[in-house]
């Protein structure tokens, strides 16, 4: 039992850590991405000397889980994409939409002890708002397990979004 709670709370540590340091991570993108929009330069600062970067390559990191393998797994956003359902079905109105988005720009990553992170379940639907709000990017938001089995809470999915058929429940088994 103390072993058990040991893990537990070495786990829940770690995910803060983690969530602390993708989200550090995502606001200076997002800062950079708008100061160099508006034709201005960014100051970049480094990381303070405590921080250390323990995975790269995610895109839009959310939801932060240890799966019954003891592997970590991140929910991404995504890419956004360039699919348009403008004509289809009622859009989300400007300034936020209309969206555009992708069946498949959206992933669950394992990432292991060491860092390295695989693709656990790839081609999730990902969406993103007009340019005129920053193209705000929607998927794959959190996941849990039950058991060993994997669940994705998907936002941003279907026609008014621009992934339509994508709104569906998926119930994947990572490989």
């Amino acid at each position: 039992m103390k072993t058990n709670m040991k893990k537990m709370t070495n786990q829940a540590v770690t995910i803060i850590g983690l969530t602390t340091v993708l989200s550090a991570l995502a606001l200076g993108s997002a800062f950079g991405q708008s100061a160099s929009k508006a034709g201005t330069s960014a100051v970049v600062r480094s990381a303070p000397n405590n921080v250390t970067v323990f995975a790269t390559g995610l895109n839009n990191p959310r939801g932060l889980k240890f799966g019954p393998d003891g592997n970590l797994y991140v929910a991404e956003g995504g890419i956004g994409g360039a699919d348009s359902t403008e004509g289809c079905c009622e859009q989300v109105i400007p300034p936020v939409g209309p969206y555009t988005g992708s069946v498949t720009g959206s992933r669950i990553s394992k990432i292991d002890a060491n860092g390295v992170r695989t693709t656990a379940v790839d081609n999730l639907p990902s969406s993103q708002t007009s340019a005129t709000t920053g193209n705000l990017t929607s998927g794959a938001a959190d996941i849990a397990f039950i058991g060993e089995t994997l669940y994705i809470l998907l936002a941003g999915a279907g026609c008014s979004w621009c992934v339509a058929g994508a709104g569906d429940a998926q119930r994947p088994t990572p490989g």
